[in-house]
């Protein structure tokens, strides 16, 4: 049996918060990524899904007054913090290139694209990136849902999911949803497709992994963020995935809040194909 650790974040909103009201962070975003990395060093994940991800957006400019470009920043940062990752990817949001999606893996990377879903009235980014270890292969779906029309985002991800994900092979889902926690029982949209996924914050009874807004920037609590692990899989790379334990990362710099969302990080335990 094997642990792989996954983590979600939205990057977006990051804020300093030694003045009242807090002040959004629109310069230099080297010392976000940097406390990204402090998080990412304490949590070790193997897997991170982060949405909002700033690609040369004329918000961020470094100390020569140019867009800075986020995604080819972090590897760097989390390198020198010791934590390496082997691949990664990727992918700006439709019609722009300001914002986008990024998936790191401490694995191998088989192959990463991104298939537009075909659902009218939403433009909801959807990213998967195939993962191979020495004894499994698996999909990872990074996702950021679409606020205005959430029930279309949803239609789309399930649309996107199964023409992407082969028959019978294990997957995740990362990323903001952007849907509360009282909707979560609508979420039984993935079961008919025959492949099994569960919510990993249910799974394991809820509690602090559904709080996932950043109390310090918004006054309203609740959870947007979310990981879904598929259970059961019977053939391809793995037998089984369990939900050991997930739960929503809090804050550890008292000075910047590295976003307006908490990371969410899962624990799962793979049962390899024999």
């Amino acid at each position: 049996m094997r642990t792989l650790r996954f983590m979600t974040l939205n990057l977006g909103g990051a804020a300093v918060k030694s003045t009242q009201p807090l002040v959004p962070v629109y310069r230099d975003v080297v010392p976000v990524l940097r406390e990204v990395a402090k998080l990412v060093a304490r949590e070790r994940p193997h897997i991170i899904g982060l949405q909002e991800v700033p690609l040369r957006h004329p918000w961020h400019k470094g100390g020569d007054g140019k867009p800075q470009d986020a995604a080819a920043l972090l590897p760097g940062i989390l390198a020198k913090a010791g934590w390496r990752f082997r691949s990664w990817e990727v992918q700006p949001y439709y019609g722009t290139k300001k914002l986008g999606l990024m998936v790191l893996s401490r694995y191998r990377r088989m192959r990463g694209y991104q298939v537009r879903p075909h659902v009218r009235r939403d433009r909801s980014p959807v990213q998967t990136f195939e993962v191979r270890t020495k004894r499994q292969r698996f999909q990872v779906y990074n996702y950021h849902g679409n606020v205005r029309a959430p029930r279309w985002a949803l239609r789309g991800l399930r649309q996107f999911v199964a023409k992407t994900l082969p028959k019978g092979q294990a997957a995740v889902i990362l990323g903001d949803f952007n849907i509360q926690n009282r909707l979560r029982s609508r979420y039984a949209w993935l079961s008919p497709m025959g492949r099994d996924f569960v919510d990993a914050c249910e799974e394991r009874g809820g509690g602090p992994c559904k709080e996932t807004v950043n109390t310090s920037i918004h006054r309203h609590g609740g959870g947007v963020d979310y990981i879904w692990v598929s259970k059961g899989v019977k053939k391809g790379y793995a037998k089984a995935w369990r939900v050991a334990s997930v739960r929503s990362v809090p804050e550890i710099n008292d000075r910047l809040a590295i976003s307006d969302h908490l990371p969410v990080v899962a624990r799962v335990e793979t049962t390899p194909r024999a």
